[in-house]
């Protein structure tokens, strides 16, 4: 039976979870800053999610590279895809309208639908959905999230190469 303390290479729990909300906190305030004047902000809130889950819980299935970077290309189009119909062809601005929030829901389904058959289950997808349904530009911020979610699955890649014994 496994002894208290560092037995097995790990380090202290409070250490450990100091340094995993920190590179989180770190992610989110770079990811913020590239997209500070770009952009509509409501993406942010996925990519926090997902950086919880790379540094939380970096060996889990929902932080591998195929789960974030395909949930976040799947939330980008299903996302874009009904932002454009609800914005360009219908003509909505109103995002607090009915029709707005049917889309939302929609592009919700059709991404879990997507992450669910395609084996890339990463649950803040589904969130981004949301923002680019409500973003007036899509591609901009479609393009920024898929650019912030391959450098998070290459920061997290080289958390676990780098400290992955003590995790």
């Amino acid at each position: 039976m496994r002894g208290m303390g560092q037995a097995g290479g790990k380090m202290p729990k409070g250490l450990r979870a100091l340094i995993q909300s920190a590179l989180a906190a770190l992610f989110v305030l770079g990811a913020f800053l590239l997209i500070l004047n770009v952009h509509s902000k409501l993406g942010i809130a996925s990519l926090a999610a997902s950086a919880f889950i790379a540094f939380s819980f970096p060996k889990a299935d929902s932080a591998a590279p195929r789960h974030m970077i395909g949930g976040y290309v799947l939330g980008v189009v299903c996302g874009g895809l009904c932002g454009l119909v609800l914005h360009t062809l219908l003509g909505y601005d109103n995002h607090e309208s009915l029709v707005a929030v049917l889309f939302c829901a929609l592009a919700v389904l059709l991404c879990t639908f997507g992450m669910i058959v395609l084996n890339c289950q990463h649950p803040p997808a589904a969130a981004l959905t949301i923002s680019m349904v409500l973003e007036r530009d899509p591609l901009v911020m479609g393009l920024a999230m898929l650019g912030c979610i391959v450098a998070l699955s290459l920061l997290r890649w080289g958390f676990v190469k780098l400290f992955g014994r003590y995790f």
